[in-house]
């Protein structure tokens, strides 16, 4: 005799659909888009204001309940929201049933591996597939007893609390060396330049005047996708959270080989998102492999002598990051162009010996964030693993 009941998604799981014709008459401030959710995160860590960008979003959700990215599922976006507010159409609203005795498991279940797999395969379109709420309700569930239930809640609320703790250590360490760097190269000096000062021993360049040349990802049917391919392709959800590319989950497609060979990224190619998730940067690392950029990334290929890892380094300081963001252009879906990338000023160091003390003590910290984002991969292995007996 077995606890467990073999239930559907759809049994523990409801879609809901409150909309409204004039959210700010209706009370609401925030609004959140696709963009707004990181993959793999429960948590919201930003929004729109409705007063300032009036986005035409008419669903409605309310604080606990789940917005589900259902646009491109293999991005993961799913997160609890922590307030009242509008978001956007490609996001489904859930909220658990009462056949759950412990409420809280749902958004565990929701951002299992299992659940993603289901949600990808059920999803349909080439460019942008989808999934529906009535596709992810089929998805079946081995549902514990009530008693085991609460037990199983608390015990992924514990791990849950520890994964936060790791990930507030990771962000103080990111903030205390963007401190230490942004010392270094933005002090106010006699020689005044965009960023306010130019001191001693560097000089300001724009990207365009470091890059030989520059280019978008080249766009594709998404059935070329295939685990045998001969190539691969970088996405924006392939940049981890410290912006360098993981290349375990980088795509393969079968495609032209001398069709895309002018796509064919070279060890040192600087990467910038463009799209969604707008300035992300990262540097391409030597791979056996071909690969090439996604449609929502553009490529940079710096001039000899430049040292990507510090144009990197310098392009993702908080400071800078927050020009980027004012360059994108578009309503709620914000876009990058070349162009305007390329305007970007850039502080470097005059000497390599310089650039190299800088990267020592990125890389120190670097470190020190590894062995904290180890911890939290035993961590969220542990909540998988604990999920998984549910499926």
């Amino acid at each position: 005799m077995t606890d467990k009941q073999t239930v559907k998604f759809g049994d523990i799981c409801r879609e809901i659909k409150l909309t409204t014709k004039d959210p700010i008459a209706d009370g609401y401030e925030r609004y959140i888009g696709l963009e707004h959710l990181d993959s793999g995160s429960l948590k919201i860590k930003r929004w729109g204001m409705i007063a300032e960008d009036n986005p035409s979003f008419t669903r409605v959700f309310k604080k606990g309940h789940i917005l589900f990215g259902k646009r491109r599922p293999y991005l993961k976006k799913a997160a609890i929201a922590e307030f009242d507010g509008i978001c956007s159409g490609d996001i489904i609203v859930m909220e658990p049933t009462s056949k759950l005795a412990s409420p809280e498991l749902l958004s565990f279940i929701v951002q299992s591996e299992n659940f993603w797999s289901h949600a990808i395969s059920t999803s349909s379109g080439s460019l942008s597939p989808r999934t529906k709420f009535k596709e992810l309700s089929k998805y079946q569930i081995e549902l514990f007893s009530e008693s085991n239930q609460v037990i199983l809640a608390e015990l992924l609320s514990h791990t849950q609390k520890a994964i936060d703790l790791n990930e507030s250590l990771k962000n103080s360490l990111s903030n205390l060396v963007n401190s230490l760097i942004d010392s270094i190269i933005f002090k106010a000096q006699a020689r005044l330049g965009f960023w306010g000062g130019i001191p001693k021993g560097f000089k300001e360049v724009t990207l365009q005047e470091i890059t030989l040349e520059s280019a978008f990802g080249p766009r594709y049917p998404s059935d070329m996708y295939d685990r045998d391919g001969n190539i691969g392709t970088i996405r924006t959800t392939d940049f981890d959270e410290d912006a360098n590319i993981n290349y375990q989950t980088v795509p393969m497609a079968k495609l032209d080989e001398c069709k895309f060979k002018q796509h064919f990224l070279e060890a040192g190619d600087l990467l910038i998102t463009r799209s969604g998730t707008c300035g992300l940067v990262a540097v391409h690392e030597k791979t056996d492999k071909k690969i090439i950029p996604g449609a929502f990334i553009i490529r940079f290929r710096l001039k000899k002598g430049i040292n990507p890892k510090y144009i990197k380094l310098f392009l993702m300081l908080p400071k800078v990051q927050h020009y980027i963001e004012q360059l994108a252009s578009g309503g709620v879906q914000k876009n990058l162009t070349s162009k305007n990338l390329l305007k970007i000023p850039i502080i470097c160091p005059e000497n390599e010996d310089l650039v190299e003390q800088i990267l020592d003590v990125e890389r120190q910290f670097s470190l020190l964030r590894l062995r904290a984002n180890k911890k939290s991969i035993q961590l969220k292995s542990i909540q998988e693993s604990l999920i998984n007996k549910m499926s």
